[in-house]
This record gives C-alpha cells, structure tokens and sequence, in this order.
C-alpha cells in the first residue's frame, strides 16, 4: 500500500513516513531546491503559513509517483518549478501558485479551485492538463519543443494561452477563453470551445486582432491570417468529428474569409486582387460563402427591386395611376426573377428579362444548395 509523506510548508513541521526521503520545512528553511528524490507514494505539500512572506520551490531531478499540493491559508507559494523530473500525476487545490515545468515529463496534472497567475511548459511533456471547479488560468505558456496531449478547460476560465514551437494534440474550452496565440513552429491539432457563442465571441477577437495589425508591414499581417487559420481549421476538424454542425458553419465562414484576406495580400497582379476583391464581394457578402441562407434572401430581394425600378421607368407613361404601375413593376420583376409567366403581355424590354431571369436562375440556384445542405445535414 503506498504510503503518503506530508509535507508542510509553513508554521509547524510535517514527519516523513518514509525512511529513505524525510522532509522537514518550517517557516523560512524550505529546502530549495529538492533534488533527486524518487519515491512511489503520494507527497503532499501543505501551505499554512500565517506570513506574508511568498515561498518557492523548486523540484529537480526528481522522480514522483504523486504530487499534492494545497493552500489552506491566504499566504501561499508563489512559485513551483519542476525540471528534470518524472511525474505521474501533480494535483494542485485552492492555490494561486506560478508553475513551471521544465524538462519535466508528466502524465496528469489537476488544477481545482485555483487561480493561476502563470504556467510555463518548457522542453516538457504532459499527457492531460486539466482544470475543475471554477478555476482560473490568466497565462499558459507552452514553448521550446514542448508536447502537450490534452489542455482541457473543464470548469475554468482561460485568459490567454501561448503556443510556440510546440505540438498540442487537444485543447478543449469548456467555459472561456479570451486569447490563443500561436507563433512559429507551433502545431495545434484539434480544438473546440463547446459553448456556440462563447466561440463566436472568441472568432470576433480574432477579428479585432486583425483590425489592430492593418497599420502592420504585410509579413506582420499574412503570419497573422496564417496563424488564425490554424486555429479555425484546428476547430473546424474538431466540430467536423464531432458532427457539430452549426459550429462548423461558423468557422467555415470565417475560414474562408481568412483564406480570401489571404490570397489577396500575397499576390502581386492587380488583376488578381481585383478578382480577390470581386469574390470577396460576390461570394462573401452576395451569397454568404454558400452558408448563410440570409445574405442569399437579400441579394435576392435587391435583385427584385433593382429591377422593378427599372421597369417602373419604362412603364410610368402607359399607366395614369402610379400605384399601379409600381405593382406592376414590382410583379412584372418578381415574375421574371422567378422565370413565371409574364402580368404585363407586353415586353418591356427583352434584354432586362433576360438578365434579370438569368441572374435568377443563379442565385435561387445557390440558395436551394444553402438551403438543402443545412435540411440534409
């Protein structure tokens, strides 16, 4: 049966209830650093201290079965560094510790009812990170050839997390966050916030980053776009697995937006851009990227009435009453966008029909795609 070593770091001393590693830390004469110690039970570090006075400590060469960690008090340890160690699992309660973990192999760590001003990954591998029960996460830094399996943000609130030049399979939002940054090197696989408006708000802070970065030089901005777009794609992939359809929509939307502010910024014909900026308008705002049903129903709607002015010009002089030669206009435009039979037996102007009927063919073709993709679906 494992035994359990308490370690208590402040006011009174903690026995060890093994002989190989005992630990006496009392207020002041905190061993700094613990250095190559392996035990196969539990560890567990209790802050009580009634000081104001903040503690580290530090964690190197170590080999552990089990870490806990608890602040019962106000005061607490500021910091908690881990470098070349093994660890199974780290559990942290009620604590408002700054963790870093460096050349550290773990396979579980737990934050519970924590509040976290910074954790700092370096060189380091972690199976899951987990966070539970109102917690708080304000930095979470993964660096330096660093690997992360799962950060799951179960019951907790993220304020910015950081990768860079390093690998993270998983990041699950289960509440908020407020930032992801990723720089060079770094590699996010899959990503998902659970809530529909919660990743709303968030893909609108992507927008306002890019708003920010336009007085930028173009590299500044294109790595901008391009790390943005690992991210919605991470997310697509997730949501696309996960066969949430409505969010993949949403990061679809804002996919292809990137994709289009993308190839517009690295071409250098300014015919292309023209035609960037044409399927910007046409495709983005006209039809919705062949997602959002409305932007189709209005272009539709102006289409109709572009056109019912036009007829209404050309039929003013044959009617004495101007209402109704405005219904007739408005029908006449509503019948040949649909391609129905013609109110007026007289042609107003062949030409205008068949632009106006072709035009709808077009886009009550796109809509009854839009629309029987989301029906399928």
């Amino acid at each position: 049966m494992n035994e359990t070593i308490d370690i208590t770091v402040g006011s009174e001393p903690a026995e060890s209830l093994s002989d190989d590693f005992y630990c006496n830390w009392i207020e002041k004469k905190i061993p700094s650093p613990v250095v190559d110690r392996k035990y196969r039970g539990t560890v567990q570090i209790v802050y009580c201290s009634t000081t104001s006075d903040d503690k580290s400590v530090t964690f190197e060469n170590c080999e552990f079965e089990h870490i806990i960690i608890k602040n019962q008090n106000i005061s607490k340890i500021s910091k908690m560094n881990f470098k070349n160690c093994r660890i199974g699992t780290i559990s942290f309660f009620h604590c408002s510790t700054t963790v870093n973990f460096e050349s550290t192999s773990l396979q579980l760590a737990t934050f519970e009812s924590c509040n976290i001003p910074k954790i700092r990954i370096e060189r380091s591998k972690l199976d899951v990170i987990s966070f539970e029960q109102n917690s708080v996460a304000k930095n979470i830094s993964i660096v330096n050839d660093s690997r992360i399996e799962t950060l799951d943000n179960k019951d907790a609130d993220f304020d910015k997390v950081i990768l860079h030049a390093s690998l993270v399979d998983y990041i699950h939002i289960n509440k908020t966050i407020n930032k992801l940054e990723i720089a060079e090197g770094a590699v996010l696989e899959s990503f998902c916030i659970e809530n529909k408006d919660e990743l709303q708000r968030f893909l609108e802070t992507l927008k306002n980053i890019i708003k920010t970065t336009k007085n930028g030089t173009h590299s500044q901005i294109e790595m901008e776009l391009r790390h943005q777009q690992q991210i919605i794609l991470a997310a697509y992939n997730c949501y696309t697995n996960k066969n949430k359809f409505q969010e993949m929509d949403i990061c679809l939307l804002r996919l292809r937006k990137i994709n289009c502010l993308i190839n517009r910024l690295c071409t250098k014909n300014h015919l292309k851009k023209i035609i960037y900026l044409v399927d910007d308008f046409v495709l983005g705002k006209m039809f919705g990227w062949g997602i959002k049903i409305f932007n189709s129903l209005i272009t539709s709607l102006s289409i109709i009435g572009t056109f019912a002015v036009i007829y209404f010009f050309f039929l003013k002089d044959r009617y004495a009453n101007i209402y109704e030669c405005i219904y007739i206009s408005c029908a006449e435009s509503v019948n040949r966008f649909f391609n129905a039979n013609e109110v007026d037996p007289i042609s107003i102007l062949p030409n205008f029909d068949t632009i106006e009927q072709i035009i709808g063919v077009i886009i009550l073709t796109i809509l009854t795609g839009v629309i029987a993709r989301k029906i399928i679906r």
